[in-house]
């Protein structure tokens, strides 16, 4: 579904009483001398989430026409002053808001021969297309994009059991270095030419992104920002597209996770470096048989505040049944990395299911969440 950004700064202007508001290209609004001319611009302001949404900056052109030249300078003042911070949700639906900014100040164009008086400005929202992870069936694993691998953290180390979280919404790079201690000698059979041995590796992770509050990884994390010692310490799991895995204890250094640094605009930064401590687990997938499938059924429900369990089944019976799970509209449901759906509000979400030991393998699942 295309994001209905337009037909959302169309109705906010009517409701202020300006129109009629046309959705077409001005040349063709000849004849309404005095009307409001909406067009969508040209964007580069597209972030890219792990977990397959965009943020995107739509910016609108905003085109006031009027036989007036003092009122179609002042309409364009009074609709910027209105748009700057309206609400610009969704009517269908089809992206989350965040906001609405103004991106440039009223400035009169030059008309036409004989055409009423032209004032334009242009208006920012900042929209979030909710969109699950889409992959085709037989896609050779080859060249994977980097979305396909999973760093999980455990949200309760504490606890007897692991509570694991993905980092995957609002989430733009995830970057591996292994963090290499190194010492050179130089030996008598080598002829005097150095050699290079490595002493030691410790995996390193750099997070970095946008918060998300809600999020169960990104929250986690917060809350650890003011701890010290062990209390930022943890355990972690790394799987890549390929199945491998790698997985041990781990410290959280460099923590960032307030809203408040940037532009009054801008979405909060999110960043911290997921770094291994002691000796690591690899589990190699060549263990395992690679899975060539998975189907998962929607729940009946769930209703709001209520929860039920997603059951995929991953072909063949031989490989690795563990799967990751994404909600691609968490304002109606939540999902988390055990399957769990909670209803939030009543609508529907697309749950994507992805197998852990080969994620190229998806599916997705849309879930209707009933009222209370």
């Amino acid at each position: 579904m295309a994001p209905d950004v337009m037909e959302a700064a169309k109705a906010a202007i009517e409701a202020l009483g300006y129109g009629p508001v046309l959705l077409t290209r001005l040349a063709a609004s000849r004849g309404h001398d005095d009307a409001v001319v909406l067009r969508p611009m040209p964007t580069t302001d597209v972030v890219r989430h792990m977990d397959g949404t965009r943020r995107v900056g739509y910016v609108l052109q905003v085109i006031v026409k009027d036989t007036s030249e003092a009122k179609a300078m002042g309409d364009a003042y009074d609709l910027a002053d209105a748009l700057d911070g309206a609400d610009l949700s969704s009517p269908t639906g089809s992206y989350g808001f965040t906001s609405a900014s103004l991106y440039t100040e009223p400035q009169e164009i030059t008309p036409p021969e004989g055409g009423p008086y032209l004032w334009e400005f242009r208006i920012k929202a900042t929209i979030t297309i909710e969109k699950g992870i889409t992959m085709a069936k037989n896609q050779d694993l080859g060249f994977a994009p980097n979305y396909m691998s999973a760093l999980e953290i455990d949200t309760t180390p504490d606890a007897a059991s692991p509570t694991w979280a993905i980092f995957s919404r609002g989430i733009t790079e995830v970057k591996p270095t292994t963090n290499e201690t190194t010492e050179t000698k130089d030996y008598y059979d080598g002829y005097g030419t150095p050699t290079d041995k490595v002493k030691s590796v410790q995996p390193q992770y750099e997070v970095t992104g946008d918060r998300c509050y809600g999020d169960p990884a990104q929250d986690f994390v917060a809350s650890l920002a003011l701890e010290t010692g062990e209390g930022r310490t943890g355990h972690f799991r790394h799987t890549d597209p390929n199945g491998d895995v790698v997985e041990g204890d781990c410290t959280y250094l460099d923590l960032t996770v307030g809203s408040q640094q940037g532009a009054a605009s801008d979405p909060g930064a999110f960043s911290c470096t997921i770094s291994g401590a002691g000796a690591m687990r690899y589990i190699p997938a060549n263990k395992l048989k690679q899975p060539t499938g998975v189907t998962c059924t929607a729940p009946t429900g769930p209703a709001v505040g209520k929860s039920m369990k997603l059951a995929p089944t991953v072909t063949p019976a031989e490989a690795n049944a563990k799967c990751f799970f994404a909600s691609g509209n968490t304002d109606v449901a939540t999902v988390d990395s055990d399957g769990n759906v909670t209803g939030v509000a009543a609508g529907e979400a697309v749950i994507t299911v992805r197998c852990a030991s080969k994620p190229s393998i998806c599916t997705q699942v849309k879930v209707t969440v009933a009222s209370k």
